[in-house]
């Protein structure tokens, strides 16, 4: 049944992961590793749903768990690199931009795109650490442009993560990136999905209205395929 508080309706919903531990074993950094993936996949196929523990699930389910705790270790260590994809004006054929893309050098994976852990990083929370640094490294690089490359004017698009749109610091991280690099604010472009504007859209139009001042553009990415 829904809660009232100050009279707002709150619906809470459950995912549970159930684990034996004569399937897993007892061994207990087993056991809870189990039940990790086992509510990982219970939260992926419904809400509101509960899942027992499958010893014969696949190594791929155990791949997604140790990349998903890996990543702060995997910041710390530097693992994390961008590459930049340019942006073509039709009318010149000519670079406008760049886009940063994300991605990992994991040590015994290889080099992992985007969607083997980008996903990962917005379940577990790790996102808004990994936006901040995309955002800081690829300003950074594109100062080091500008000064070099003064009348190309290119622009940088960063992508920006539902979570990140509602941290309290990413206005304050987004000018700190500027500022340690040195980029005028005009060359920035944040890229925002459909879902990043749904849910506590006062917040995030405020955060938005702030950075619009600052000359920072907006554009909505894979705009009309969601929602």
């Amino acid at each position: 049944e829904p809660i009232v508080i100050d009279g707002h309706e709150l619906t809470v919903s459950t995912s549970i992961g159930t684990v034996d531990a004569a399937t897993a074993g007892a061994d207990p950094d087993r056991l809870m590793r189990a039940a990790d993936i086992t509510l990982y996949q219970a939260k992926e196929r419904r809400k509101g749903g509960w899942l027992r523990y499958d010893p014969q699930r696949t190594e791929h389910e155990v791949t997604r768990h140790t990349l998903a705790t890996a990543i702060p270790s995997a910041l710390a260590r530097g693992e994390f690199f961008l590459e930049y994809q340019p942006l073509i004006g039709l009318d010149s054929g000519g670079v406008r931009g760049v886009e940063a893309l994300v991605r990992w050098r994991h040590r015994r994976l290889g080099v992992l795109p985007p969607e083997r852990f980008v996903t990962l990083a917005e379940q577990t929370g790790h996102i808004v650490a990994l936006g901040r640094w995309v955002l800081t490294e690829a300003c950074r690089q594109a100062s080091d442009w500008y000064q070099r490359f003064p009348a190309t004017k290119l622009c940088l698009n960063v992508n920006v993560a539902v979570d990140q749109l509602g941290d309290p610091e990413f206005a304050t991280d987004v000018m700190s990136a500027l500022g340690e690099g040195g980029l005028p604010a005009e060359f920035l472009r944040l890229e925002l999905t459909e879902s990043a504007l749904l849910g506590d859209s006062r917040r995030c139009l405020d955060v938005l209205d702030e950075l619009a001042s600052a000359g920072i553009g907006l554009v909505i990415d894979d705009f009309g395929d969601g929602y």
